[in-house]
């Protein structure tokens, strides 16, 4: 009969199976929490590294920003120091070519012969001496001892006035 196999798989007693199902069941739920406290516990650690990870990046960043700018200052500041030293060596290097140029102006004017400023300024003074010592011996020279009259009848330039050898004489 049926009934009879279906009879001897059943536990034996009713008291014993509700107390097996029963620890099965605690064990299950155990466990299952277990594993549920587990993951929570590794999201929570998961989080609270990724924050501690977060933090650290963000002062690193902050670091570097720092560092950058200050690296940025200073290339900045080496530049311009650069750029004023090759701006006094140019000024150095265009002083020391005009005054070469110069120089070399200087020497050829000289074998050519070509008189310098200050030399028509002495020419100029020379030839002033001169004139005043001709119009002196000119004064002299002309008919009534004054040559001033001379000059202001004429209205000419004492350079200008004719020798005494070409002066009529009384």
């Amino acid at each position: 009969m049926a009934t009879g196999k279906n009879h001897e798989l059943a536990p034996q007693s009713h008291s014993e199976q509700p107390s097996d199902a029963i620890v099965q069941s605690a064990s299950l739920y155990l466990a299952a929490r277990k594993i549920l406290v587990t993951s929570l516990g590794a999201l929570a650690l998961t989080i609270d590294e990724g924050n501690e990870f977060l933090a650290k990046l963000t002062d690193r960043g902050e670091a570097a920003d720092s560092e950058l700018t200050r690296f940025v200052e200073e290339y900045v500041r080496k530049s311009n120091q650069r750029e004023q030293k090759s701006a006094e060596v140019r000024r150095l290097t265009a002083d020391k070519a005009a005054v070469a140029l110069a120089d070399s102006v200087e020497v050829i004017l000289g074998r050519l012969n070509v008189p310098t400023r200050t030399d028509i300024e002495e020419l100029s003074k020379k030839i002033s001496a001169l004139n005043e010592k001709v119009l002196t011996l000119r004064q002299r020279s002309l008919p009534d001892g004054n040559g001033a009259s001379y000059i202001a009848q004429h209205d000419q330039e004492p350079a200008q006035l004719p020798s005494p050898r070409n002066h009529p004489n009384p």
